[in-house]
């Protein structure tokens, strides 16, 4: 059962982005050389920045392709 790791607070300001690194091998096993398709999903709660209170919940997605040779 996964709860979803350990949270933290960050504060975007306009813009300004913020990246995530994760290693696709915690949930995948490329052991055979080939192409692959992944479609990932990230959830987030937007929240004020003094309170933390949730304005709302999404999540942001994105496909892109693992080659391994």
């Amino acid at each position: 059962m996964h709860m979803g790791g350990i949270g933290t607070w960050v504060t975007i300001k306009p813009g300004e982005y913020h990246e995530i690194h994760v290693n696709l091998s915690h949930w995948f096993g490329f052991k055979v050389p080939g192409s692959y398709q992944i479609h990932g999903s990230y959830y987030m709660s937007v929240c004020t920045p003094d309170t933390h209170e949730t304005l709302w919940e999404d999540f942001v997605c994105a496909e892109f392709e693992v080659v391994v040779k």
